[in-house]
């Protein structure tokens, strides 16, 4: 809710493909919708439900791009051979910016490198930053994908800086009414009691206007007996097997988002300390 702005923003329910005025295209047959590897503009989403790798051949097989989730059972490694090898992989801002927007690393191997930057928030200055970098190191051997956005005008930010696709919509994921939120004056609000207009602190710092509200009813989840929230709501955890290792600078590598209804006692939750 903190990333909504007073400007108009869009979801898919608001989206539609306007056809041009004049067509110089006499049939159908005519139209090809297959890319130059021949597959579909269809991709699936990066989550560990919906792809591994025992699926990525069966998507394939249908035209479909399958994207290599960024999950702990898909190391860094994995991921980078995936997208060198000219196949789809997701990956951490911070990981893209270590191992994309360098050119000493080299993994350009005669056919587009094929890289979705995987975060929840799309609207970071971070991001057009990496790819214009990226872009310029690799150029068309990269095939970059970005999102999530929800404003026209950043769409239009993503094309300037060199983004192929761009994934549309903000994640889903809800808190129950009773969540405590931070105003702008530094004071707390129940989500619930929220009002337009209120200016709300978001995950990265900054003070965003509400411009809606929304309220859905669905199956909870209780986490740690203090945050009650949608299963699909994703939090971005660890491996506890990895906390000795992790530190500031290397935190991107080994962190990860996964869903509320996933997290089990080997994950541990990210939290920011005030």
């Amino acid at each position: 809710m903190g990333l909504i702005n007073e400007k108009v923003c869009y979801t898919y329910e608001d989206l539609t493909i306007k056809p041009c005025v004049v067509s110089n295209i006499n049939h159908r047959i005519e139209c090809n919708p297959y890319d130059e590897k021949d597959m579909l503009p269809l991709f699936t989403a990066p989550m560990d439900t919906v792809v591994d790798e025992d699926n990525v051949n069966l998507f394939e097989m249908n035209k479909i791009n399958a994207i290599l989730p960024r999950i702990e059972q898909y190391p860094i490694d994995v991921r980078v051979k995936y997208a060198t090898g000219g196949k789809w992989a997701a990956f951490s801002l911070d990981e893209f910016i270590h191992y994309f927007c360098t050119p000493v690393i080299p993994m350009f191997k005669g056919y587009p490198m094929r890289a979705l930057i995987d975060v929840a928030n799309g609207h970071m200055q971070r991001l057009f930053d990496a790819a214009k970098k990226a872009k310029s190191i690799w150029g068309n051997n990269l095939i970059l994908m970005g999102g999530n956005i929800a404003n026209e005008e950043t769409y239009e930010l993503y094309a300037e800086s060199g983004f192929d696709y761009v994934r549309i919509g903000i994640g889903g994921g809800c808190f129950v009414g009773n969540t405590n939120i931070t105003l702008s004056d530094n004071t707390k609000k129940y989500i619930k009691d929220v009002q337009v207009g209120d200016k709300v602190k978001t995950i990265n710092g900054n003070y965003d206007v509400v411009g809606k509200k929304e309220e859905k009813t669905n199956t909870l989840v209780k986490i740690n007996d203090s945050v009650t929230c949608t299963p699909n709501h994703k939090f971005l955890v660890i491996n506890k097997d990895d906390i000795e290792k992790v530190n500031e600078n290397n935190i991107g590598e080994y962190s990860y988002y996964v869903e509320a209804k996933k997290l089990d006692k080997n994950k541990q939750l990210l939290v920011k300390m005030l």
